[in-house]
């Protein structure tokens, strides 16, 4: 799908970077030919500064590539335009690490093309569709990338349900989803429009996944990993896997 009128992006970083490489090809999805974000090295990163971009992708390939004072002494210059700093993993530590970056902004891969479709259908078509605030925190992060465009999600009136064997986690997240607005399930008497799932211990878990599975098919199933990229041996097909560091806040 195209947009109803062009949406002005930059890129700084490299095009040849794996980064890079990502968001060159939503662009090619997503965008005109002539309509296509421009890349500038970090060096002309000041550029930012004229205020003539609707969003600005950020590349943070490892962590000292910027110190983030220095960043936000950009970003201050153009308080309208959306900022994006995509990570790679090598920056997964950055939030524990340098908490001093705003968690509203920071994007790994697995979470980069929802962001982009986010932030480009809100500033490109003019829907109605919530973006995240600067001030965010992790939970509020981890609930906005999980709810992504998906309409059924959208809707308060569709159940989460949220199944863990660590009992203070899974209050955590439940008291986070009523938050936003969500209405959240502890047993399985409700059908929910998606689950969240921890995964841990594996393959222990697996055979309540299943099952799960098996009594909604239709839920979008969230998987949670205590590490990114850690394997999981006959996961079942169409689990959502995300790091809980992503989503634990002042549990870390």
């Amino acid at each position: 799908m195209r947009a109803s009128r062009s949406c002005r992006g930059l890129v700084i970083g490299s095009a040849d970077s794996a980064i890079g490489k990502q968001v060159s090809a939503w662009m090619a999805s997503h965008l005109d030919p002539a309509d296509g974000w421009p890349f500038r090295p970090w060096k002309a990163a000041e550029s930012v500064t004229s205020g003539d971009f609707d969003v600005v992708v950020w590349q943070l390939e490892h962590p000292d590539i910027v110190a983030c004072s220095a960043w936000l002494k950009l970003v201050a210059h153009c308080p309208i335009t959306r900022h994006i700093v995509a990570v790679d993993w090598w920056c997964d530590s950055l939030l524990r690490n340098r908490p001093e970056w705003p968690v509203a902004v920071i994007v790994r891969p697995d979470a980069l093309n929802a962001r982009l479709d986010r932030e480009w259908a809100a500033l490109a078509d003019e829907r109605e569709i919530s973006l995240l605030p600067f001030t965010a925190d992790r939970n509020e992060r981890f609930l906005f990338d999980q709810e992504r465009l998906d309409p059924a999600l959208a809707r308060l009136d569709r159940w989460i349900h949220v199944d863990s064997p660590d009992r203070e986690l899974a209050e955590s997240l439940r008291d986070s989803l009523r938050e936003c607005g969500y209405r959240t399930a502890a047993s399985d008497e409700k059908t929910p429009a998606m689950v969240v799932y921890d995964l841990d211990p594996w393959p222990t878990r697996r055979a309540r996944l299943v099952d799960l599975l098996a009594q909604w098919p239709k839920a979008r199933v969230v998987g949670l990993a205590g590490w990114p990229g850690e394997p999981f041996d006959r996961l079942p097909p169409g689990v959502e896997i995300r790091a809980k560091l992503a989503m634990a806040g002042n549990r870390e």
